[in-house]
């Protein structure tokens, strides 16, 4: 892919950039966060397009770095002088080429679809069906961005071309839906489907067209300007032939620097590096992206003008011959010393020991990775609930030891008070559960994307009489709290507290264990989990094979009194329109809720009246945005958060961040009251597991659009934290499936 892509993806970060010198190490990135992205690659989108994607993400970064660092350098020289001399970018401007000038005075996005639509030759709607936005819009972009290159390059393009020194309007302003869809959406892989066009043949010079029949789907009388500029009402204007091609021809005069000499070589550790230790589990990729896309070229280039394989080692492979019976037999000796030096090293820096241990920390990272690494996920669960055991104890079967490590005690069990059941567990990408117990007519769905939760249930009738189907469903659900939100069945829940169970406490390690027969590591940790805070031992056991979890027991008084064992752990790439959204028989008597929260994407925030959404600039690693939640006002009834005791909520987004089962939630709210009127929002939500009675932690954002904001954290037994602020107008919170100091890091990012 990187052979294949560079010459490609070069002028478009370069472009995308407008030339500030960072080509290089913004691509480095792009193809490093490429390869760390593509177990989750769903072949929605074709190669090439999913890494212009991926490349827009780098670059973004980059921006946002260059611009966090110029605006504190303006600040330290001096605070309220404003240079008129500095470009877009903090770089003087009264040196450098007009085209880059001009480049400068563009937003980040039009200067990204000049480079794809008028320099690579993708047709404007499928750039559009790529970036999530609407085609009328990216043509509007496009025509603005044109004029201001054609004009720089002293290029003719007649009267119909206006002077835009201006920015164009807010409102039809492309740069938010780009930057928001792309940095905090979806993942590599996970947009819309796009047909791409194959990209010209080695040796097309920059700034040309692609023949029209390379284009897959163009109509072939279609002209240059209605292929370059779909949406954007091109066929109406007669000039807008001219100005695109004048704008291509400036565009033409740009130097595009080739590679530093250093580039390939780092380029090539770096992806070895990533090979050697990934982060998840990562398929071939040539034949993953050959069996998804057949027809695209680059899988495998004729003549590829680098190998990666080979860029770290190639100075090894051009040395002479020599003879090698005298080097081999000393080199061979050293191999034995340095393995057993090397094996201790690996042994001391990977949190492993020789007891076959690993670190909670690092198991919980395993666990994360296992559960993320596919779209859709299933398994067989047994749940046994003892609320009041009896004093009996017998031994537990299940978890035994293995020889030379340490011993995994006997359990205990209630018969007398245990409840079985049996389910079956899929969890879905965006969030989205369904819980269906097999031994029972009983089934509860969650729709993620849309905020439904809803149950459906048989029960006995009268004697003699028919069974008894009872509904219920609550719509317009939150992504999270501190709004309403779904929660979540035993199993499920489980399954999202475990995450920061391990991660949250780095002294303890994982024994190796044998439960049920299956080699796992098993960790203990006690918290106060029980009613009214009684101490609870937490066993939780992960499969050492693939790090999927088969069993999570809590103990309570030496007792069990919740067990929940994982079985045949089944992925798949789809599962049934309504495994999610379960439909409700005709007829039934169904208990309706509705909390007043639309699903929405990430740009429609705008209409809540305040701007682009909040959004995180930093998550912890696999995190993905899976659910966008508005709502304008509550509806009647519906109380405001902190128990009822807070201002009413106005304005409220609430977005849901996703991996595998696990989910953080970013919201914010307006408010007009002082914030003395203000309590903790999560008092009486389903993250307050406490009351009212905890005194929480008091810490000063360092970072991102609320600085200096005071903040109140409070983490929970397990060790999930929830964050909340005010700030003038604004409050904010943090909660979920995170530990303190993520949900501290996510609120410093938050821009």
């Amino acid at each position: 892919m990187v052979e294949h892509w560079d010459r490609h993806l070069r002028p478009f970060v370069h472009v995308t950039l407008a030339d500030d010198g960072t080509t290089d190490r913004v691509l480095a990135a792009a193809y490093v966060r490429a390869f760390r992205g593509l177990p989750r690659y769903r072949a929605v989108q074709t190669p090439g397009l999913w890494l212009h994607r991926v490349a827009y993400l780098a670059t973004v970064d980059e921006l946002r770095r260059r611009h966090r660092m110029s605006a504190a350098a303006r600040a330290a020289a001096a605070p309220d002088v404003a240079s008129p001399s500095t470009g877009a970018l903090g770089d003087p401007t009264t040196d450098v080429p007009p085209v880059v000038a001009a480049l400068r005075r563009l937003a980040p996005d039009q200067r990204a679809l000049l480079a794809m639509v008028d320099l690579e030759g993708f047709p404007a709607d499928v750039v559009a069906a790529a970036f999530d936005t609407d085609a009328t819009l990216v043509g509007n972009r496009l025509t603005a961005a044109r004029r201001i290159v054609a004009r720089a390059g002293e290029v003719a393009t007649g009267p119909r071309v206006p002077d835009l020194a201006a920015p164009p309007n807010p409102r039809a302003d492309l740069a938010g839906i780009l930057g928001g869809s792309l940095v905090d959406a979806t993942g590599p892989g996970d947009g819309p489907s796009a047909a791409l066009a194959p990209e010209a043949p080695p040796g097309t010079p920059a700034g040309r067209r692609h023949p029209p029949e390379e284009h897959a789907g163009d109509p072939a009388d279609a002209s240059p300007a209605d292929r370059a500029s779909a949406g954007a009402d091109a066929a109406a204007d007669p000039e807008a032939d001219r100005l695109v091609e004048a704008a291509r021809a400036v565009l033409a005069t740009l130097e595009v620097p080739p590679a530093g000499p250093a580039f390939w070589a780092d380029l090539g550790r770096r992806l070895l590096a990533e090979r050697d230790r990934p982060a998840a589990p990562t398929p071939d990729p040539r034949a993953r992206l050959a069996r998804a896309h057949p027809a695209e070229p680059g899988f495998a280039p004729a003549a590829p003008p680098r190998s990666v394989a080979s860029m770290a080692d190639q100075a090894d492979r051009n040395r002479p011959r020599r003879r090698w019976r005298r080097p081999l037999a000393i080199a061979a000796a050293v191999l034995v010393v340095a393995g057993v030096v090397a094996g201790a090293v690996v042994v001391g820096i990977s949190g492993r020991t020789p007891d076959g241990s690993v670190s909670a920390e690092e198991l919980g990272a395993t666990l994360a990775a296992a559960l993320d690494a596919n779209r859709h996920l299933s398994a067989d669960a047994v749940v046994e609930l003892a609320d009041v055991p009896d004093a009996g104890t017998t031994s537990e079967p299940e978890a035994t030891s293995e020889p030379g490590a340490t011993t995994e005690p006997g359990g205990t069990t209630a018969s007398a008070a245990t409840e079985e059941q049996r389910l079956r567990v899929t969890l879905g990408p965006d969030g989205s559960w369904a819980v269906t117990r097999t031994d029972a007519f009983d089934q509860t769905t969650y729709d993620g994307s849309d905020g439904l939760l809803r149950r459906v249930i048989v029960v006995e009738g009268p004697p003699g009489g028919p069974p008894t189907v009872l509904a219920s469903e609550e719509g317009g659900l939150a992504a999270g709290p501190p709004d309403p939100a779904a929660v979540a069945p035993a199993p499920v829940d489980d399954l999202q507290a475990i995450g920061t169970l391990l991660r949250s406490d780095g002294t303890r390690r994982g024994e190796p264990t044998t439960v049920a027969g299956v080699r796992a590591h098993t960790v203990r940790r006690t918290v106060a989990t029980g009613p009214g805070g009684a101490p609870e031992e937490w066993r939780v056991s992960v499969r050492r094979s693939d790090g999927l979890p088969i069993r999570i027991e809590r103990r309570r008084d030496g007792r069990t009194v919740r067990l929940v064992r994982f079985s045949s752990w089944e992925p798949a790439t789809e599962v049934p329109p309504e495994t999610f959204r379960q439909t409700i028989p005709f007829g039934t008597a169904t208990r309706t809720t509705a909390r007043g929260f639309l699903a929405a994407d990430l740009p429609a925030a705008t209409l809540l009246g305040r701007g682009e959404a909040v959004t995180p600039a930093w998550l912890p690693e696999g995190f993905e945005l899976a659910a966008v939640a508005l709502r304008a006002d509550a509806p009647p009834g519906e109380r405001s958060t902190g128990g009822g005791t807070n201002p009413p909520d106005v304005a409220v987004a609430s977005l849901g961040y996703q991996r595998g089962p696990e989910r953080i939630t970013v919201t914010t709210r307006a408010t007009s009251a002082p914030e003395g009127d203000w309590s903790d929002p999560f008092v009486g939500s389903a993250a307050d597991p406490f009351g009212a009675g905890v005194t929480p932690s008091q810490r000063t954002l360092g970072d991102g659009r609320f600085n200096r904001a005071e903040v109140r954290v409070v983490t929970d037994p397990v060790g999930r934290a929830r964050l909340w602020g005010i700030v003038d107008d604004t409050v904010f919170t943090v909660s979920g499936d995170v530990t303190g100091a993520e949900a501290y890091r996510v609120a410093a990012s938050l821009r």
